[in-house]
């Protein structure tokens, strides 16, 4: 898992750009490892019960305009987060010199229709970084909406953590609907969902996907599975999630 105090710190860095939404918080949803956290946390299995390495950073979609953004991102400015000379729209949340890295928090381009047919609303309990308690709601993204990201990222930039969290959704994600294979067979004629698993079929429907190889890595690396268990483990979720879908597997 990643270190306990740098997640603990992005957690309360959530909190603090909660709140700083105020009234605006109606037209976020949280996208990325965040929207995953509380996708996999569920009433009859938390997801601290999963050896989940958790997340680093904040990623939320803002389905408003740029006024209202870059009022948002004043307001954060104001509180000392300092604008990413890299990265348009990023900004970075600096802690004293040796405790933790910056958590980056991204404001991508949301859109309404994904806001209104694929997201769910969850709780949010914590503290801000001056310890300043919080407590409210926001909009996530579902779990297939949660995949379908994850897999047209991965598809752009293959990233280890990507898939890792493509393993975690496919293998734990789970309501009183179903797993993450029926909520896309739900949603299939969804344009994002149909993109999503055009991109997962072709690198974690194949023996020699790279999505495949860096899932299992990441086990190995961060769940501290041995390469065969990490290898089985992720080929038997992939081939049950696709199969689920009447999709064959060369594996």
């Amino acid at each position: 898992m990643f270190d306990a105090q740098a997640t603990t710190r992005c957690h309360q860095v959530l909190c603090e750009v909660m709140a700083a939404l105020g009234e605006t918080a109606s037209e976020a949803y949280l996208i990325g490892g965040w929207a995953i956290y509380y996708v996999l946390d569920r009433p009859d299995r938390p997801v601290s019960r999963l050896p989940y390495a958790g997340t680093l950073d904040v990623d939320v979609a803002l389905a408003f305009q740029i006024p209202k953004r870059e009022e948002l991102v004043e307001r954060l400015v104001s509180k000392g987060y300092v604008r990413d000379k890299r990265i348009v729209d990023r900004l970075l949340r600096p802690f004293p010199e040796g405790e933790v890295q910056p958590v980056a928090v991204d404001f991508l381009g949301g859109d309404k229709e994904v806001l209104q047919t694929l997201t769910q609303r969850v709780g949010v309990v914590g503290k801000t970084p001056e310890g300043v308690p919080y407590e409210g709601s926001v909009a996530v993204a579902r779990m297939e909406a949660c995949l379908a990201m994850k897999a047209i990222a991965f598809d752009r930039d293959p990233k280890d953590k990507d898939a890792y969290d493509i393993y975690y959704l496919v293998t734990y994600a789970r309501d009183e609907q179903g797993d993450c294979a029926d909520h896309v067979k739900a949603t299939l004629e969804h344009p994002l969902i149909r993109r999503g698993l055009d991109a997962l079929t072709v690198h974690f429907g194949r023996r020699e996907g790279r999505g495949l190889q860096k899932a299992m890595q990441m086990l190995r690396d961060q769940d501290g599975m041995n390469p065969v268990e990490a290898r089985a483990t992720v080929r038997a979720s992939l081939r049950a999630f696709f199969r689920k879908l009447g999709h064959d597997v060369n594996y």
